[in-house]
C-alpha cells in the first residue's frame, strides 16, 4: 500500500463530494484543489498541502495531478470513466469508499467545503475563467509555479476574506 499524501487525501475528500456531479471532470477537480489550497493560504498564511500549482493556459493545475489520481485509482479508492460534457471529453472520477480525512483539521474541511460550495457547480469553461481573474494565477509566468503568497492579493472576485472589501459607509 502507498502512503497517500495529504493532497492525495484532499483530493479524495473533493471527488467524495462532487465527483459525481456531471460537469465535475480533471478540470474541475484541479481547480478546486487550487481553490482550496489558496483560499486556506489567504485565510490562514498556509496551504492545506503544501503542494505546488502551475499556471498553464487553462489556469492552475496541481503539479502531477495525474499521477495523484492514479495513485487513488490504484490504491482502490476512486475509479475513473471518459466521458463528454458540454461537447468535449471529460476524463471523470468517482470515489468508492469515504475519504480518510484524519490528516486534515476542521477549519481544513471547512475550506475545503466552502470552495466546493462556490465553485463545483461551474464548467470547465466557467471556472476556468474565475482562475484567470486569481491574482496568484495572473501574476505567474506561463508554465511557472504559482507563489502562494499572492492569494494575499486578490479582489473581490476570488478573495475568500470579505471584511476587506466592505464599506465601511463612509
Amino acid at each position: 500500500m502507498v502512503k497517500l499524501t495529504k493532497f492525495d487525501r484532499m483530493l479524495h475528500y473533493i471527488i467524495w463530494r462532487c465527483g459525481d456531479k456531471k460537469n465535475v471532470g480533471v478540470e474541475v477537480l484541479c481547480k478546486l484543489c487550487y481553490f482550496s489550497d489558496f483560499d486556506h493560504y489567504e485565510k490562514t498564511c498556509e496551504s492545506i498541502t503544501g503542494h505546488t500549482y502551475i499556471r498553464l493556459s487553462h489556469g492552475p493545475v496541481p503539479l502531477d495531478y495525474d499521477g495523484r489520481l492514479g495513485v487513488l485509482a490504484d490504491e482502490g479508492l476512486v475509479s475513473s470513466a471518459k466521458g463528454s460534457s458540454y461537447n468535449h471529453t471529460q476524463h471523470r472520477y468517482t470515489s468508492l469508499s469515504c475519504p480518510d480525512t484524519s490528516e486534515l483539521s476542521k477549519v481544513e474541511l471547512e475550506t475545503i467545503d466552502s470552495a466546493i460550495s462556490r465553485y463545483s457547480d461551474m464548467n470547465g469553461v466557467d471556472i476556468e475563467k474565475i482562475s484567470h481573474a486569481d491574482m496568484p494565477w495572473r501574476c505567474a509566468g506561463d508554465g511557472s509555479i504559482i507563489d502562494y503568497g499572492l492569494a494575499m492579493y486578490r479582489d473581490a472576485r476570488t478573495s475568500v476574506d470579505n471584511t476587506i472589501y466592505e464599506d465601511d459607509g463612509e
